[in-house]
């Protein structure tokens, strides 16, 4: 079980390619969603930074609040600190989408780091440089 902060000089990527793929690094607790949550900001989808707020459906993520990045989606957090309750990468099925931290730092403060976990789906979290902290398992 990961637990912790981690740095980029020891955790590279996280990756999981759906049910039944391969799971390169880490394990991601399972658990099921339903619909749309009001305690939720989604990725709009596309390429572009953590900051851009009008790419997130309600706002920024923060401390009581999942991120959610879905779809075609590629998202950079680079210099600074950035809050979010947790973190969803690529979940459902037909989902490509990528979080990288270059620079940055992005704390989970409420729940764990959950990569593409249904089938069909692809989720990638790479640290480079920077920190990912976590209260919970990742």
């Amino acid at each position: 079980m990961i637990r912790g902060a981690y740095s980029a000089g020891w955790l590279r990527v996280l990756r999981w390619v759906g049910a039944g793929g391969v799971l390169l690094a880490a394990l991601a607790r399972a658990t099921e969603t339903s619909g749309a949550n009001p305690d939720a900001t989604t990725w709009t989808a596309g390429a572009g930074a953590w900051t851009e707020i009008g790419r997130w459906s309600d706002g920024a993520p923060d401390p009581s609040r999942r991120a959610v990045v879905r779809g075609d989606s590629d998202v950079r957090v680079t210099d600074g600190t950035f809050l979010a309750g947790d973190l969803e990468i690529g979940f459902n099925a037909g989902d490509r989408a990528r979080v990288e931290v270059n620079g940055g730092a992005l704390v989970l403060m409420q729940d764990s780091l959950r990569l593409g976990e249904y089938t069909g789906s692809a989720g990638e979290f790479v640290l480079r440089d920077g920190a990912m902290h976590c209260a919970m398992d990742v």
